[in-house]
């Protein structure tokens, strides 16, 4: 019983490092897009 319990609580751990992954991913592609949309803001003004 006490094994099953430690499996439940070992996935429910995994969960948690999945989402905090997740999170972490979420941020590393706002700042993704933050970085391209001044990019593209700085194309435009080189453009003649």
């Amino acid at each position: 019983m006490e094994n099953s319990t430690e499996n439940i609580q070992k996935q429910n751990l995994n969960k948690t490092e999945i989402f905090i992954d997740i999170e972490k991913l979420k941020g590393y592609i706002n700042k993704m897009q933050l970085e391209i949309d001044l990019l593209e803001e700085i194309v435009k003004l080189l453009k003649p």
